[in-house]
């Protein structure tokens, strides 16, 4: 039998999220929503996706929808490799999915590690 290798399946995950994580800075959802709102750390405006998707324009309307389903085509890819590895933090991603809509979530799912 192969020995399995947790490290590389670690690694796989991590540049999913990675993969996600560029692709919301490459197209900027919270623009194509237009709107912004105040930084609490560093009090610097930044954009914040607030408007019902009717009050868009089609064209970023269009957008926003593509770009939406495919980040939540990912957290589902994210939350089924990271199962064996975090079954707690999957299970949260997927209960969002059981909801009718998708709501924010008021929880952290990967809190920063501290070096201290």
């Amino acid at each position: 039998m192969e020995s399995l290798n947790f490290a590389s399946a670690l690694e796989y995950v991590w540049k999913l999220v990675q993969g996600a994580n560029r692709y919301i800075d490459e197209n900027r959802p919270w623009e194509l929503a237009g709107k912004t709102r105040q930084h609490s750390l560093t009090g610097s405006e930044f954009p914040l996706a607030t408007k019902e998707p009717s009050a868009l324009a089609d064209a970023n309307k269009e957008e926003l929808v593509t770009v939406m389903r495919t980040l939540v085509a990912a957290l589902r890819l994210i939350g089924k490799k990271l199962w064996i590895f975090m079954p707690e933090t999957s299970g949260r991603i997927f209960a969002i999915y059981e909801q009718e809509k998708i709501q924010r979530l008021d929880e952290i799912l990967f809190a920063k590690r501290s070096n201290s």
